[in-house]
């Protein structure tokens, strides 16, 4: 509740309320594959915060920013087994990326920082931030740190030459290489702001390859073609096969229609 009485009035930060926690992190995570951005949940304590569970586990196998905010006891009253208190930091451990527990008021700042810079850098995941409620309440010096720096988070951006050059040869030596894009390309195709979507660009996922030797599909998932189950049985078989009106597309229609 201290952190709604602070953000009462405010103009820059849009507050969507939602009917259920669980919601609000799907939400968030929406928000986060549709636009690229970092998605921010906010849930009380307790059962609040537990039910996120499942929207955090989503943003994290496939890779999606997120910042789930929940609420916690007092100091004092952290491990008493208190009114709506839950270890939200242990629940959650496998299923983030990182979490914090912010126990005084003048860690906010670089907190949350860190949190946005950790979520949306390297590897997306969802973070966790777990404020005490003597915390939200004490008054502190809000300074937003304009740059991140943490010695022990150095994420790798760039690929491996080496690993590169490996994979490529072995792409060559192949004699029916197949290329299968998921959710991670998509995802950095966007933070470069050059995603596009099937129906737009249906070969727009051959930059990846080189020569049309190499077939490339993204999963459905990925935002791809997945009109037909038995279009990636086709590729593997005829090169030729570029869409699901192929000779074996077409027998498996006539034997089991259209919805097979």
């Amino acid at each position: 509740m201290p952190i709604f009485d602070a953000l009462y009035g405010e103009t820059e930060i849009k507050l969507i309320p939602m009917r259920h926690e669980q919601g609000a992190s799907h939400a968030a995570d929406g928000y986060a594959r549709a636009t690229g951005n970092v998605g921010v949940a906010l849930a009380t304590s307790g059962p609040g915060a537990t039910n996120l569970v499942t929207g955090i586990a989503t943003a994290y196998m496939d890779s999606i920013p997120m910042v789930a905010i929940t609420g916690q006891v007092f100091t004092h009253y952290i491990g008493s087994d208190a009114f709506q208190e839950c270890d939200i930091i242990g629940v959650t451990r496998p299923i983030c990326k990182h979490s914090y527990l912010i126990k005084n008021s003048d860690e906010v700042a670089d907190v949350v920082a860190e949190a946005f810079h950790i979520a949306k850098t390297g590897k997306p995941g969802p973070v966790i931030i777990d404020i005490a409620k003597d915390a939200q309440m004490h008054e502190t010096l809000f300074q937003y740190p304009e740059t991140v720096d943490i010695r022990s988070y150095k994420p790798q951006v760039h690929g491996d030459p080496t690993q590169i050059a490996k994979a490529a040869a072995l792409i060559k030596e192949a004699k029916r290489p197949y290329s299968l894009c998921r959710w991670w390309c998509r995802t950095c195709q966007r933070q470069r702001g050059t995603a596009t979507t099937y129906s737009q660009n249906p070969d727009s996922n051959y930059r990846y390859v080189d020569g049309p030797r190499c077939i490339s599909r993204n999963t459905s998932f990925g935002d791809g073609d997945a009109r037909h189950a038995w279009i990636l049985l086709c590729q593997l078989r005829f090169y030729r096969c570029r869409s699901c009106y192929c000779y074996w597309c077409k027998v498996r229609r006539s034997r089991y229609g259209r919805s097979q």
